[in-house]
């Protein structure tokens, strides 16, 4: 049997956590017919949109496609993140609480996640 993956096992994690807290959720199919870039996971909470990029270890960096896709979520007012093993329970804690941000807190509550997925304005 192979070996799971770093990355594998957040994106395993994340799927059960995201049915776990009722978020609608899916992972868009970009083999070839796809924008490349586009994240992991786009999902919907409490009426807020997020993408969520995965790694296996904070030293997997995202492309530059990634960053693109993911700043232009955030600059649509989406919330972003780039998860990975070592900052998914404080994801996961983040995101159990959006509930409460749904109001302009939530924007900057959004830009504190941005600066935990390290994520810098892109322009293109």
């Amino acid at each position: 049997m192979a070996k799971m993956t770093d990355e594998a096992r957040v994106k395993r994690d994340l799927k059960a956590f995201f049915n776990e807290i009722g978020a609608y959720w899916f992972m868009p199919a970009t083999h070839g017919y796809g924008r490349s870039g586009v994240p992991d996971f786009v999902i919907c909470l409490h009426g807020h949109f997020f993408g969520i990029e995965c790694k296996g270890t904070p030293k997997d960096k995202t492309t530059i496609l990634q960053r693109i896709e993911l700043d232009k979520i955030f600059k649509a007012g989406g919330g972003v993140a780039v998860v990975d093993r070592s900052n998914i329970d404080v994801f996961k804690e983040w995101l159990q609480n959006v509930d409460i941000y749904r109001t302009k807190d939530f924007r900057r509550d959004a830009d504190k996640l941005i600066a935990l997925a390290g994520i810098e304005d892109i322009e293109e």
